[in-house]
């Protein structure tokens, strides 16, 4: 069978949440929850739960309704002392300590639920009459009319459908009918299955599903949760479909504004490359900041601020390492290029110290014996180092502009229509 309301969740969450505003997330929470609602109702079997007092034979009941011996029925008193589930479709969700077992001849769809007696343990009997569809009352001739059979009847007042067997009767057949009218009055039920002591239990089956009611409270509860669902998807995918534009004009924004990049722009050399290295980062942490900012001036939507906001802080680590390395590797392009090999020291630091400045900032004044060690390379020099670092900055704002596009892309990819049918789906059940 479709998983509707899995079906329905997983449309939700495909929703870019930048497309939709604060009253909007709360709608979509709702939503959410709605279909976690449905999927466990819709999971769940319906119960029957059998309950009673020590000794009134419930076990043995179960037992014959599921076909398959699931809990032990004997003469020690009590025998079941926890909830035992059986069924072919999966446990109700008690909440609980249960056992559950595998009856392969039970009818789909349900469970049938084993309670110890309401006499030694009331909280376990309790957990399972909340979930229960239908409740089986088992009485006997000798427990009908104690005080604990009453409690226990005042207990299932709320549920929504009950049966009463009365079990274990060996009263002749002449006094019989007296002895159900007596429970009958005592228990103030107008009908009620009697089971002979050594009886024939194999008409139990098809009385108790007789019994059980077409629709239950998760039935009727699915039914107003659907709804609620639905109205909240298409309403969702209507506020999702009126984004188009603005997506669009963030789309267009980005294009106008264009690739930015450092290529044009002076930079400033300090004494000390660590000096520069945090000016860099300033500056590119400034021009990012500006390339926001004119995204949405350009775009001007709500959604365009959505974005601003739901894009990450830029991260300045990977640059600063990248930093790094080319300041390591600029002073080796240098010597690389340099016309003669220099064995002296000074030579070596100057070539250094030249190669991170004049990198930074081709216009950089160097002296005239750094200018002779280079030789006819300086200006190529020059321009090999300063292009790689100004490659380095303007990666960084390209990956800017590209977080950017892949959220307008995410957004501009999502069908709303997915939702709408989903949300149809779920709401035509």
């Amino acid at each position: 069978m479709t998983n509707l309301a899995g079906d329905f969740r997983d449309a939700l969450d495909r929703i870019p949440r930048v497309l939709l505003g604060k009253d909007d997330r709360r709608v979509l929470t709702d939503a959410m929850t709605s279909a976690e609602i449905l999927e466990n109702l819709d999971s769940a079997p319906r119960s029957v739960v059998v309950v009673g007092c020590t000794g009134v034979g419930k076990s043995a009941l179960v037992n014959a309704l599921v076909g398959v011996d699931v809990s032990e029925a004997d003469v020690i008193r009590p025998t079941t002392t926890g909830i035992v589930m059986a069924g072919s479709s999966g446990p109700a969700p008690i909440e609980h300590a249960t056992e559950y077992v595998l009856a392969p001849l039970a009818p789909e769809g349900i469970v049938f639920v084993d309670t110890p007696a309401w006499d030694h343990d009331p909280d376990a009997v309790r957990s399972a009459l909340a979930v229960a569809d239908l409740v089986v009352l088992v009485v006997s001739p000798a427990r009908y009319g104690d005080a604990s059979t009453r409690t226990l009847l005042d207990a299932v007042s709320h549920v929504p459908a009950m049966m009463v067997v009365l079990n274990r009767v060996a009263t002749p057949t002449d006094e019989r009918d007296v002895l159900v009218r007596l429970v009958q009055e005592r228990l103030n039920v107008a009908d009620l299955i009697v089971i002979n002591e050594h009886g024939d239990m194999g008409g139990l089956l098809p009385a108790t599903l007789a019994y059980l009611p077409s629709e239950s409270p998760k039935t009727r509860k699915a039914a107003v949760v659907r709804a609620a669902a639905s109205h909240a998807g298409n309403h969702l995918a209507s506020v999702v479909t009126g984004t188009a534009r603005e997506i669009g004009g963030v789309r267009d924004a980005l294009e106008e504004i264009g690739i930015p990049g450092v290529a044009d722009r002076g930079l400033t050399v300090l004494e000390s490359w660590l000096a520069t290295h945090q000016v860099l980062i300033e500056h590119v942490r400034c021009e990012i900041e500006t390339f926001d900012r004119r995204v949405v001036v350009v775009a001007d939507s709500a959604v365009v601020d959505r974005m601003n906001a739901e894009l990450p802080e830029w991260d300045d680590r990977p640059l600063q390492c990248h930093l790094d390395d080319w300041f390591l590797s600029a002073a080796d392009r240098f010597r690389g290029a340099a016309r003669v090999r220099w064995r002296r020291s000074s030579s070596e630091r100057l070539l250094g110290q030249v190669s991170w400045k004049v990198g930074v900032n081709p216009s950089v004044t160097i002296s005239k014996r750094a200018a002779r060690l280079m030789g006819a390379n300086l200006d190529s020099a020059i321009g090999n180092v300063h292009d790689q670092l100004v490659t380095i900055l303007d990666e960084e704002l390209r990956l800017r502009r590209g977080a950017w596009r892949a959220l307008v892309n995410v957004c501009g990819d999502f069908q709303p229509g997915e939702l709408a049918a989903a949300a149809d789906a779920i709401g035509s059940r």
